[in-house]
């Protein structure tokens, strides 16, 4: 019997065959970083058809061949401490004959997510190509990749004006980006404030947006909206703790990173309230009138009417004076001090002080206002101001 029509049978056969059936195999070297090695094995391989390449998927190529991953081509196995990664490799010479691989990717180390080059080598049994590819490694762990630089001091919100702060998120993966998917915000005394609102960029409603790696801070695409209740910040301002901040906003920012699950990230807020500004000098009056009052029980009840009315216009005066003094004493980095101490005259309660001594002080007032600006409306009667 004659074998020359089986072999001519076989021949014709492998003539044929898909391309894909002369094992077109792919490996990829491991990644030592500097905590660890980021190890790859293969699980499988097998042929699909009519899949193409987005715009957004990590692609690299040897001379015959083009290989590449889509972003959601990387998963995360938890329950078995490993990443899966979906390759496609094709023939340059026969692009709809793609082959589909399954690697395992892994390490026992902690480092940041990041992306490495990976070397790989595409081999279909007679001859091999190598080419380098950029993909996702992760470390055992997902890292904090999300923070937020706060000013020192709270951040001043007037007692009856809607405030706005901007939240500015860092990228702390140097080597992966981030999207921001949402965020909420609670404060930790909610009777202060009406509901917060969280805010995207131009003031508008909260968008998801992604922070490059290695991109600077971003000040305006996440913002808080605080609406105080007016008496009850009143109340705090009034009588502070003993902490410099009246309230903390808690943002509770969410992120999610190639392949990881969604994670949080709190931010805290901290927020002092205080009165406008303008307010301030007429807040010292009404603490001058206080310390005239007191005044006026304990000594400076013996004088006349009149004597009595310009201990009180002196004390006023004294009182608004020295808190615009001191407004622009702490605006300029100086500090304002009594008996050794300082005091923050943008406060409440240290400007109604401050118009509480020049009350107490009213003789003392009248002559610096006498002495200062020679106004004869300052001098008392003939008993001298009872000094």
């Amino acid at each position: 019997m004659s074998l020359r029509p089986t072999a001519a049978f076989v021949t014709a056969m492998l003539v044929f065959l898909p391309l894909r059936a002369a094992a077109l195999d792919l490996h990829l070297d491991n990644v030592q970083t500097a905590a660890s090695p980021f190890e790859f094995n293969k699980i499988t391989d097998s042929g699909d058809t009519g899949i193409s390449i987005s715009r957004d998927a990590l692609i690299a190529s040897t001379p015959s061949y083009d290989l590449w991953m889509e972003p959601e081509g990387v998963s995360a196995v938890p329950q078995y401490g490993y990443f899966r990664y979906e390759i496609y490799v094709r023939p340059k010479t026969s692009p709809g004959q793609i082959t589909r691989l399954i690697f395992r990717g892994k390490t026992d180390g902690g480092f940041d997510d990041q992306f490495a080059e990976v070397h790989f080598t595409v081999s279909n049994g007679a001859s091999s190509e190598a080419g380098t590819i950029m993909l996702p490694i992760f470390g055992r762990l997902p890292s904090g990749a999300i923070t937020s630089d706060q000013p020192a001091d709270p951040i001043p919100v007037f007692l009856a004006t809607d405030k706005e702060i901007s939240v500015p998120l860092t990228n702390q993966l140097k080597q992966m980006p981030v999207r921001i998917t949402g965020a909420s915000a609670s404060p930790n005394d909610r009777s202060l404030w009406k509901p917060v609102e969280i805010r995207g960029a131009t003031s508008g409603a909260f968008t998801p947006f992604l922070l490059l790696n290695g991109a600077p801070p971003s000040p305006d695409n996440l913002k808080i909206w605080l609406q105080p209740k007016t008496p009850q910040a009143f109340a705090t301002a009034l009588i502070p703790g003993k902490n410099k901040e009246d309230d903390v906003i808690t943002v509770l920012v969410r992120y999610k990173t190639l392949a990881r699950e969604e994670m949080s990230s709190p931010i805290r807020v901290r927020v002092r309230f205080e009165p406008w500004p303008p307010y301030l000098p007429f807040v010292a009056v009404i603490g001058a009138v206080l310390g005239w009052l007191i005044l006026l029980g304990v000594r400076a009840r013996k004088e006349e009417s009149g004597d009595q009315m310009r201990i009180l216009v002196a004390a006023a005066v004294a009182a608004f004076l020295i808190e615009i003094f001191g407004m622009l004493l702490v605006a300029g980095g100086s500090e304002l001090k009594f008996l050794g101490f300082p005091i923050d005259p943008f406060r409440l309660l240290p400007a109604t002080f401050i118009g509480l001594i020049a009350g107490l002080a009213g003789y003392q007032s009248r002559d610096f206002l006498l002495n200062f600006a020679k106004i004869s409306f300052f001098k008392l009667g003939n008993t001298g101001g009872g000094q």
